[in-house]
């Protein structure tokens, strides 16, 4: 047998241990086979249920899909600092918009871990816009950062998204009006 062309790991039932969470899902996905400790963990180890599909090629070979499902625990470790960013990679930017139009004036640390996790994501997408078009954030995320920076008054947050909004058209330019208002000339550095 060959070795797995893909492989996706699906987390269930996440169990908080210890401390207060705000992850707010029960399952997700993790393609990439680096964020699993130990490597190699399920060589050798005999799935708890599997399931073959097979296809007559064209030469009369026959071509064929295998999964496996293994029903293990696992421990998920991560910085309490990451879990907005964590959060926002499997619950996608709606997620983070949300958090983002319904905060207050003086919104909570976790909302702005999430402002924080969206401009590095914004930031990380305008580097690299040329080789990863699809990936690009919307022009909603882009604008709705602005206008919680605004809302907040976080003078930084907000030349972080200037930055990345680039020439986003009639919306962006309204929202640099508000920012304007708010913070002034001087506040706004290149970028």
């Amino acid at each position: 047998m060959g070795k797995p062309e893909i492989e996706n790991y699906e987390l269930s039932n996440l169990v908080v241990l210890c401390g207060e969470s705000q992850l707010p899902f029960d399952e997700f996905s993790i393609s990439d086979s680096k964020a699993v400790i130990p490597k190699g963990a399920f060589d050798g180890v005999e799935p708890d249920s599997y399931r073959t599909e097979y296809e007559d090629g064209e030469m009369g070979d026959h071509l064929g899909t295998l999964e496996q499902w293994y029903e293990r625990s696992v421990l998920l470790l991560f910085r309490k600092a990451d879990e907005a960013a964590i959060t926002l990679d499997v619950e996608g930017e709606d997620w983070a918009l949300k958090i983002l139009r319904c905060s207050s004036t003086t919104p909570p640390s976790y909302t702005q871990s999430v402002a924080s996790a969206l401009a590095a994501k914004l930031e990380a997408a305008t580097k690299d816009s040329v080789h990863r078009p699809m990936a690009a954030p919307t022009i909603s995320s882009r604008i709705t950062l602005l206008r919680y920076a605004v809302r907040t008054e976080d003078e930084e947050l907000c030349n972080r998204a200037l930055a990345c909004c680039g020439s986003t058209g009639g919306m962006a330019a309204m929202a640099v009006g508000e920012v304007l208002e708010v913070f002034g000339f001087d506040s706004i550095r290149p970028g």
